[in-house]
């Protein structure tokens, strides 16, 4: 319980969220609802959010899944620290736990009297207990914090552009750095002529087919990435854009994936019967913010720290200790506000081109990409987030029974994401070959009216160079 919630000596309390705050409001909702479980007022609880020093790891920010699985996981800690609370001023006051209440940042008897504060209670110690699953909740019909249209406390800051986002974020000694990528997805790097900025004083980080510069200031940065003579392979292997349906129903490698079939056949379908069919396409659609991706990281020998507007600090942890070759535990990742998102956007590209940087020169860099990095070089060097490409076809026959209800119906999608070369935190192979795109035929089929409803999301699995997707419910 420990990890999502801290009484302090002042008798404040600080709760500690894995989710982050991507514009939904996490920042006052999840305060209410502690607020409302421990028995204080608002203006009492601090809030840390998606920092892995400090936070407890509540999976990835997505899916809409901040209240319901982040906000009520630390629903369930404070009720469970309300009802320890509750029972150490019982041992104080010699009372029964069920005649005592927390109110106000105390527990007190309901009958009236003195009580005790939550700081002179455990102030500035540990509870040392597990969230209890059957802490009891309090009863909504009694609520007067949850459900109250409370003003967010960042809004005033971002209001008056004080607000720090990860773009505003700088620390002593830190370098500007910009990524220089390949024309085409899997271009390979052939030689690079550092004598071409050698005037700007720019440095050159090449790692293999991964290309960098890096500048004491953004502009130099900016001006050396441009400016810097670099060969690169030929490689071609996307679809032609304007044949991509008739590409992804024919492809070789395609796999069938059957995900419901209710009812059976009936008559055969007489002849003459009119069939009703349509077919969709749904082609690449960028995830790219407003605002350019940025991020700011600090690798040493000994740890790594890296400011980004993830929506997956926990989770990208693991995978950045493991490209940087360093213990997990060495590796802190701490949220700070973005430019939105959409999905997965280009930030943790952005976290994870600033890590191999800053361990390349061994100092802080601050890297973030230009507009052309995050939206029209996209499509040729892959180096963005997209929603794949789908073709979707239906067909059914409209049946003699009912006006509405057909006594066959067939649903059927065909889905195909193309590789990403080193998405989020695996960008030190994004000049690698590719592997082959995953693609996937799903059906689903029902008979004589019975309903099927398919929706198709994206399941990533991060291997080299592959994103499967493929999900229904």
């Amino acid at each position: 319980m420990d990890a999502f919630l801290a009484v302090n000596g002042d008798g404040t309390v600080t709760i500690f969220c894995g989710k982050v705050d991507l514009g939904q409001g996490l920042r006052i909702a999840i305060r209410q609802m502690a607020a409302e479980e421990l028995g204080i007022t608002i203006d009492k609880v601090g809030y840390v959010e998606g920092d892995t020093a400090l936070t407890p790891n509540q999976g990835r920010t997505s899916g809409s899944s901040g209240i319901q699985r982040g906000g009520v996981q630390i629903r369930q800690a404070a009720a469970t620290a309300r009802k320890a609370l509750i029972e150490l001023a019982a041992r104080r006051l010699g009372a029964k736990p069920n005649d005592l209440i927390a109110l106000d940042g105390q527990v007190r008897p309901k009958a009236g009297g003195a009580g005790i504060r939550f700081a002179d209670l455990i102030g500035e110690r540990r509870f040392d207990l597990k969230v209890d699953s059957q802490a009891p909740l309090k009863d909504p019909a009694s609520y007067s914090i949850v459900g109250k249209p409370l003003p967010r406390p960042d809004v005033p800051a971002k209001c008056t552009g004080s607000h720090i986002y990860v773009h505003d974020f700088t620390m002593w000694g830190m370098l500007h750095a910009r990524v220089i990528r390949p024309p085409a997805i899997g271009a390979k790097l052939v030689s690079v002529d550092e004598s071409s900025i050698e005037n700007l004083g720019a440095k050159v980080v090449r790692i293999k087919d991964f290309l960098a510069v890096v500048a004491d200031d953004e502009w130099t940065a900016v001006r050396a990435a441009g400016a810097l003579r670099a060969q690169w392979s030929a490689w071609s292997g996307l679809p032609e854009q304007d044949k991509l349906a008739e590409t992804l129903r024919a492809d070789p490698n395609i796999t069938d994936e059957v995900l419901v079939k209710k009812g059976a056949p009936g008559a055969p379908v007489p002849e003459g019967a009119k069939t009703v069919a349509a077919s969709y396409l749904w082609p690449m659609q960028s995830h790219a913010s407003l605002g350019p991706s940025c991020a700011l990281a600090h690798v040493r020998a000994d740890g790594a720290t890296i400011w980004t507007a993830s929506q997956g600090t926990h989770g990208n942890r693991t995978t950045f200790a493991r490209f940087l070759g360093l213990p997990p535990e060495k590796v802190r990742l701490i949220y700070l506000d973005g430019s939105g998102c959409y999905g997965m956007n280009g930030h943790e590209d952005a976290a994870a081109d600033a890590a191999i940087v800053s361990r390349a020169v061994g100092q802080p860099v601050r890297l973030q990409r230009s507009r052309e990095d995050d939206v029209a070089a996209a499509g040729d060097s892959g180096i963005t987030e997209y929603s794949p490409t789908r073709a979707r076809g239906c067909r059914a026959r409209p049946g003699a029974r009912s006006q509405c209800r057909p006594d066959l119906a067939e649903w059927r999608s065909t889905l195909c994401c193309r590789s990403r070369r080193g998405a989020g935190p695996l960008a030190q192979n994004r000049a690698a070959s590719p592997g082959p795109a995953s693609f996937a035929r799903q059906t689903g089929q029902c008979f004589r009216g019975r309903e099927f409803r398919g929706r198709i999301g994206r399941r990533r699995t991060y291997g080299p160079g592959r994103v499967s997707i493929a999900r229904t419910r």
